[in-house]
């Protein structure tokens, strides 16, 4: 395995590192210390406006996982094709 990379191998390796992204985006969510699981966990009065409910801690960080899954996902989807497109053109 000598001489420079294929453009197949450039493409497959920057593929997988767009999977490594996306794969932190979805995964980054999961992780708290116990000062953010206290602040998100502890309950609030509602407010029947639906924008005061908007900015309390718990929704805010779901609204915020949601976002970081959707961007991890696409992120997925993106390293895969180039996964295959790599995989492909090297035949």
């Amino acid at each position: 395995m000598g001489g420079s990379p294929t453009l197949a191998h450039i493409v497959t390796t920057l593929g997988l590192l767009i999977d490594i992204g996306g794969a932190t985006f979805l995964a980054w969510g999961l992780f708290l210390d116990e000062e953010k699981a206290l602040h998100l966990g502890l309950s609030r009065p509602v407010s029947p406006d639906r924008k005061e409910n908007l900015v309390q801690p718990a929704v805010l960080d779901r609204l915020r996982q949601s976002r970081d899954a959707k961007i991890g996902l696409v992120l997925l989807i993106w390293g895969f094709l180039l996964q295959v497109v790599g995989t492909w053109t090297n035949y």
